[in-house]
């Protein structure tokens, strides 16, 4: 009986790395798991995924997933307030990539880069009306998505913990 389970055991294991699970629930650097005290400049914390970008991205530019694979990895675009198809699974592109390349994005997680400037801590922090970047102003157009992507701990650390659906603005 102990034998049926440890190959049970071992048979999820080996299915989990080889789908590719492991690289989806590393933290800080890919491949590692790395626990770090609070984020310093280009650092990071949290769930991290490998992305294939479908068009040219800079670091801290928010993607969502458009298809499941791109060279192995999940293909992701820019999200954009005013395109309610690009508020699906969100996640936070923690260096510069070009089109068709692989890179890091943050999914969940502290997230420090020289480009993120806060107001303050505890606010919210929305997916901005103009393709990929991030604003603390709520969109108020009628038709764009009000989705928040995360919250800022202080004036240059975003905790990254996007909503699962955003909300239609009516007026």
């Amino acid at each position: 009986m102990k034998k049926t389970y440890l190959f049970i055991i071992l048979a999820l294991l080996f299915f989990a790395a080889f789908a590719g699970l492991y690289d989806s629930l590393v933290t800080g650097r890919m491949g590692q798991i790395v626990v770090d005290g609070s984020p310093g400049y280009d650092s990071y914390t949290g769930v991290v995924r490998r992305v294939t970008p479908l068009v040219n991205v800079s670091s801290g530019d928010v993607v969502y997933v458009s298809t499941s694979s791109g060279f192995g990895y999940p293909a992701v675009r820019k999200a954009d307030a005013d395109a309610g198809n690009t508020m699906g699974d969100l996640l936070i592109m923690i260096s510069d990539a070009t089109s068709n390349g692989i890179a890091p994005a943050i999914e969940y997680g502290s997230l420090q880069l020289p480009s993120l400037r806060f107001t303050s801590g505890g606010l919210p922090v929305y997916v901005s009306n103009t393709s990929g970047l991030i604003t603390e102003t709520a969109p108020s157009t009628a038709g764009q998505i009000k989705q928040i992507i995360g919250y800022t701990e202080s004036k240059d650390v975003l905790r990254v913990k996007p909503e699962l659906r955003g909300e239609t603005v009516t007026e």
